[in-house]
C-alpha cells in the first residue's frame, strides 16, 4: 500500500540523500537496484543532484557537492553537515496542493510554520522548474517535520518518469530522535494521530515507534553501541533510514518485523570508511 493512499494528511514528496560524491552515491543505489537520473547543478554554486523517481510519484533526491563547489556556499548550506559527512538519508519533504491552507492548519494546532519561499532550478535540458516551500518547526529544514512543497510548474516535470522498476515508492521515513516520547507527542499534536506502537528491534539496532497508517517511524538508541547513537552524535536528529514499497523481491540478509509488517534491509556498503552505513528497507 502506498503512502498516497493511506496517509491523506502527510504525503511524502521526496527524501534527500546527502553525500560528498554524486557519482559514488548513484553507483551504490544502482547496485542495490535503484537507478538514478542526473538532474543538474543547483544555482547555489554548492550542490548538484540526481533523482530516482517511483511509481507513486515520490522520489529520492541525491544531493552532493558540485565538483568545483564554492567552499563558503557549501559551508552555509542548510544540509552541509549531512553532505560533508555522507549521511545518506538527511531530510524530507511533504507535497501539498494548497500550502497556505496547510500552514494555517498547522498554526491552528500550535505548530510553527515559515512563510512560503519561491525556488526553482534549471534542468540539464534548459526547462525551468518552479516551486514554493515552507518550513515546519524550528529545526533545520526537513530534519524533523518535513518541509512543505507545492509546484508552480507541472510536478511531473520536476519528478520525471519512474526510473526504478519494481518499487512503488517511499513508504516510510525513519527519524532518529533523542526523546521518542516527546517526538511522538509533537507528531500527534501536528497531525492528530493515535499513539504509536513501540518495541525494540535488535536487527535494526534501535527502539522503534511506528505510527500505524502513516509514513513516519521514530527510532532512538537502546544502548550506547547502537548505530543510531553514532548517527545522532554526528548529525543530530533527522531522517536516518527509508522504507520502500515494492512489487518485486530484493536480496537481503537482515529482516525486521514492524507492527506486523516485514521489512527487508538492503545490503549497501558505506560510501567511504568514515561514513555510517545507509539503512534502506523494502516492505
Amino acid at each position: 500500500m502506498s503512502v498516497c493512499s493511506y496517509s491523506a494528511d502527510l504525503k511524502i514528496d521526496h527524501v534527500t540523500i546527502a553525500g560528498t560524491d554524486l557519482a559514488k552515491m548513484r553507483a551504490l543505489l544502482t547496485g542495490a537496484g535503484i537507478p538514478t537520473v542526473y538532474g543538474g547543478p543547483h544555482a547555489n554554486h554548492a550542490t548538484e543532484m540526481a533523482l530516482s523517481t517511483f511509481a507513486d510519484g515520490s522520489y529520492l533526491e541525491l544531493i552532493a557537492a558540485q565538483p568545483k563547489a564554492d567552499p563558503d556556499a557549501l559551508a552555509k548550506h542548510e544540509w552541509s553537515a549531512q553532505i560533508r559527512g555522507n549521511a545518506g538519508p538527511g531530510a524530507w519533504a511533504a507535497r501539498v496542493d494548497d500550502i497556505d491552507r496547510e500552514r494555517k492548519r498547522l498554526q491552528s494546532v500550535g505548530v510553527q510554520v515559515s512563510s512560503p519561499e519561491h525556488s526553482g532550478r534549471a534542468r540539464p535540458d534548459g526547462f525551468r522548474l518552479e516551486w514554493e516551500t515552507a518550513q515546519i518547526g524550528a529545526e533545520t529544514r526537513g530534519t524533523f517535520f518535513p518541509f512543505l512543497i507545492r509546484d508552480k510548474t507541472p510536478r511531473e516535470e520536476r519528478t520525471g518518469k519512474a526510473s526504478a522498476s519494481g518499487i512503488r515508492g517511499v513508504e516510510r521515513v525513519v527519524i532518529a530522535v533523542r526523546d521518542i516520547k516527546a517526538a511522538a507527542t509533537r507528531f500527534r499534536e501536528a497531525y492528530g494521530w493515535a499513539a504509536p506502537t513501540e518495541f525494540d528491534d535488535r536487527v535494526f539496532g534501535a527502539h522503534v515507534a511506528v505510527f500505524a497508517g502513516t509514513p513516519v517511524v521514530l527510532v532512538t538508541p537502546y544502548n550506547a553501541q547502537s548505530w543510531v547513537e553514532a548517527r545522532l552524535k554526528r548529525f543530530g536528529e533527522g531522517p536516518c533510514a527509508l522504507v520502500f514499497g515494492s512489487v518485486k523481491t530484493f536480496q537481503s540478509s537482515a529482516k525486521s518485523q514492524w507492527a506486523g509488517r516485514s521489512i527487508s534491509w538492503l545490503d549497501i556498503a558505506p560510501v567511504d570508511a568514515t561514513a555510517i552505513p545507509w539503512h534502506l528497507g523494502i516492505e
